[in-house]
């Protein structure tokens, strides 16, 4: 991916169904500067965001694997307005590790067990975007 320009704040999207889970993530990310997060529950709305507006990471659950990793599969072969290696940090039940394969074939960068802790998602955020700025870089 290119580097952003100075100052521009990154732009992820969140997409998980829990709005507990999503305000949590907002919530680090806004705090610690990580991040502008662009948030939705459903697969369908993210893909609108994919449409108008350049992501530089994406956050995916995979409560739903077989339409998650359809999604996937869109983004990576390039049928949305991002590039087809955005980093993507899909967030996997624990348990579900016959997905493990699957999302390594689509090249996710980073895997997050349900439930994580916090700091896996700044880890997360730090290992996608290695020159993360703000005050928790």
């Amino acid at each position: 991916m290119s580097p952003l320009p100075q100052g521009a704040p990154r732009q992820l999207l969140l997409v998980e169904p829990s709005a507990m889970v999503r305000s949590i993530i907002v919530s680090v990310t806004r705090e610690l500067q990580l991040a502008e997060v662009h948030q939705t529950g459903r697969l369908d709305a993210a893909e609108q965001w994919l449409e108008h507006r350049r992501m530089d990471g994406i956050f995916l659950a995979m409560h739903e694997p077989a339409p998650a990793l359809e999604f996937l599969r869109r983004v990576r072969d390039g049928e949305t307005r991002n590039p087809g290696d955005v980093p993507v940090v899909a967030m996997v039940p624990h348990g579900q590790a016959d997905l493990l394969v699957r999302l390594t074939e689509l090249r996710v960068s980073r895997l997050l067990s349900l439930p994580f802790r916090i700091r896996e998602v700044i880890e997360a955020m730090h290992a996608i975007w290695p020159h993360t700025r703000g005050t928790g870089a």
